[in-house]
């Protein structure tokens, strides 16, 4: 029989002014694209991610200026969202 224990560390993040600035940007363009994604939802009345990521993901990449992994991310949060 073998036992483990998980080890669990809590950090905190304290940016400085530039990279504060840098990551609300971020915050904000992914919260924007989210609201995209979340329209487009709406409007095509699904909430299916694999729908969702054929109507949106090249738009939202090109347009909101995000990394293909938060392009997933907002679309699987809005897909969560409903």
């Amino acid at each position: 029989m073998f036992l483990s224990m998980k080890t669990f560390v809590q950090i905190q993040f304290v940016p400085d002014r530039e990279q504060a600035t840098k990551l609300r940007c971020v915050i904000e363009r992914f919260n924007d694209a989210a609201n995209y994604v979340a329209g487009i939802a709406f409007e095509h009345k699904t909430a299916n991610v694999f729908e969702l990521r054929r109507l949106c993901y090249r738009q939202v990449r090109a347009r909101f200026s995000l990394s293909s992994q938060m392009t997933q991310l907002a679309i699987k949060t809005v897909r969560d969202a409903y």
